[in-house]
């Protein structure tokens, strides 16, 4: 889509005072930002692309250098704030100007109320919702060199142009849906200060080699990450600058069985090994007081524990199913390694999987699988009726097909062990209720049935058998 902006640009502090006072009384205010992250420890805030009901604008950061005029209008809580994934330019801000924003709508955050897309594209979302398309062909710019072209600065803000009227269209659909003050508490968790401060058990949890670590190894690779830190704010680069995942492991594998397997690893660069091996000596005999503190609230890993990973996967996987008939992303609710932290450390109550509208949509029955000592019981319900809709009159061939070219048509569920856990009934409805073909393809059923429920009850002793009379049959109530 070929659009010229008509825009004004904001190189100085007079036209910074300018803008500012053609806005003091605006509504609503939608923006983004260009920002670089390869060559400093923070990344680098280089543009700000806006729009108001009074016109399109450009700030040039790095000529204007104060926008503290701009970060007024953030902190206001009476102008809304307009976004499509605005965490990062409110962390870039927070962290450059210690501003934490107020009155906040994000877009993407919205409409992962009401798909089960997470973490949409703004230029999907465009296409979607209002059947445009923008060119996302500069994205990787570089944002600092000056002068920026024309073309740089109308590509930048094909990224404000549409927020409003995404917001409008948005806003009524979670009406509609009595779904915005979900999105709204979302929204708020933005404005909340705890939001912007570094944790470093966060990061570590992010990490997913740590699963593979040993108790002592984990505790030294959260020495090496906090020392990475350090080092990096100090030569102002990147921290995988300092040194990637790998080559920590490397260290923290070997470097406790002596330097000789470190001085004779050929994928450690001789470099490095000059630099750092002294400091990460002196870093593995240190104080390990703190990080065993850490290390303690990590999960083990799946091997070292199954019974907790079966507690884990059978919750995650109540709460996907759950998302999956709402239209809502499960990343919005927990994602399974955040589950894993809940339960590992039994956060029951602090959590916010246990608070707020995750509380009322799914909150209480994950608190009852995980307190309560009933047996655990999987009811599979709704795929016979499927079955007799497409082999009647309404009958589709291809999504017959389909379905047995995945293997299902034949197939039963032929044993589950009496008792797997402590735990409380879990229900699995595959479909929602007086669903109809249309809207749900018999297809996308099985899918979700062969990539979801199958794997883990074999994983864990269910057997499959198969059934040449009859093209699907299902138990359903099995215990």
């Amino acid at each position: 889509m070929d659009i010229s902006h008509n825009y004004t640009k904001i190189e100085n502090e007079k036209q910074m005072k300018q803008f500012s006072i053609q806005n003091s009384n605006i509504q609503w205010i939608a923006f983004d930002t260009e920002y670089t992250t390869e060559k400093s420890y923070k990344p680098k805030l280089c543009l700000i692309q806006i729009l108001t009901q009074n016109g399109k604008y450009v700030i040039d950061v790095i000529k204007v250098g104060n926008i503290n005029l701009f970060n007024d209008i953030i902190i206001n809580p009476n102008v809304l704030k307009i976004t499509h994934s605005g965490e990062h330019d409110y962390k870039i801000l927070n962290d450059e100007y210690q501003i934490t924003p107020k009155n906040i709508f994000d877009t993407q955050i919205a409409y992962s109320f009401l798909n089960y897309q997470y973490r949409i594209k703004l230029s999907d979302l465009i296409g979607s919702l209002l059947n445009k398309k923008i060119e996302k062909g500069l994205a990787a710019s570089n944002w600092e060199k000056r002068p920026l072209s024309n073309e740089q600065l109308q590509y930048s803000l094909d990224d404000v142009i549409f927020l409003k009227d995404l917001k409008d269209i948005l806003f009524q659909k979670l009406s509609e849906n009595n779904r915005l003050y979900w999105a709204q508490e979302e929204f708020k968790t933005l404005e909340d200060v705890k939001f912007y401060k570094e944790n470093l058990l966060d990061e570590i949890l992010d990490i997913h080699l740590i699963s593979s670590l040993s108790k002592d190894e984990r505790i030294f690779f959260i020495k090496i990450i906090e020392w990475r830190k350090e080092e990096a704010l100090k030569k102002d680069i990147p921290e995988h600058k300092i040194m990637g995942f790998n080559l920590i492991k490397e260290f923290v594998t070997l470097l406790p069985h002596g330097e000789y397997y470190i001085l004779n690893n050929r994928r450690i660069p001789k470099k490095v090994i000059t630099e750092y091996l002294p400091p990460l000596k002196k870093l593995l005999n240190s104080s390990s007081k703190y990080y065993v503190e850490i290390e303690k609230q990590i999960p083990p890993s799946d091997f070292d524990k199954p019974e907790f990973e079966l507690l884990t996967k059978m919750s995650h996987l109540f709460i996907r199913h759950l998302c999956f008939k709402n239209r809502i992303r499960p990343e919005l609710i927990c994602t399974e390694a955040q589950l894993k932290f809940i339960i590992w450390n039994e956060k029951f109550e602090t959590s916010k999987l246990f608070k707020g509208w995750r509380l009322g949509f799914v909150g209480k029955e994950i608190r009852n699988i995980l307190l309560s000592d009933e047996e655990l019981i999987i009811k599979f319900y709704n795929m016979g009726k499927i079955l007799e809709t497409n082999n009647g009159k309404n009958s589709n061939s291809n999504e017959i097909g389909e379905l047995t070219a995945l293997g299902f048509r034949e197939d039963i569920i032929e044993n589950i062990p009496d008792k797997w856990m402590k735990s409380t009934t879990l229900l699995l409805n595959q479909l929602p209720e007086n669903h109809t073909i249309k809207q749900v393809p018999i297809s996308q059923a099985a899918l979700w049935i062969r990539e979801e429920v199958r794997p883990i009850l074999e994983s864990f002793g269910v057997s499959f058998r198969k059934s040449q009379n009859k093209p699907w049959e299902l138990k359903k109530d099995v215990s």
